[in-house]
């Protein structure tokens, strides 16, 4: 994706790094494992959208709960849409949001700067 600047603060714009939720087609940089139990953080309504992803789960006396040990994903898999989604209702960030400057135009001279 491209962007231009028109401001003097890009330098500081250039330097920033956000962590962000990864996308589907990312490769996961970490293991992320759930453990047989109760899921704790949903409310009781998101049970059938946690299955609908492919998570085992039921519902227990109004508490979601994982039938099973479930691996989301290993390092180095590519993720697909449902794996993203459970990351981000995890909030388990594995991307990082910047920006690279590859070229630049400052008082009449243009600067290519990558390729």
């Amino acid at each position: 994706m491209c962007a231009t600047l028109f401001f003097s603060l890009a330098p500081f714009f250039l330097q920033a790094r956000v962590p962000e939720y990864a996308r589907a087609g990312f490769k996961a940089s970490e293991e992320v494992k759930l453990e047989e139990g109760p899921l704790t953080g949903f409310a009781h309504s998101m049970e059938p959208y946690l299955r609908k992803l492919k998570l085992p789960t039921r519902l227990t006396g109004g508490v979601i709960t994982l039938l099973g040990n479930h691996t989301i994903c290993r390092v180095g898999e590519e993720l697909d849409a449902n794996q993203t989604k459970l990351l981000q209702l995890l909030e388990i960030k594995m991307a990082t949001f910047e920006l690279q400057l590859v070229c630049k135009w400052s008082a009449g001279d243009f600067e290519k700067l990558a390729d």
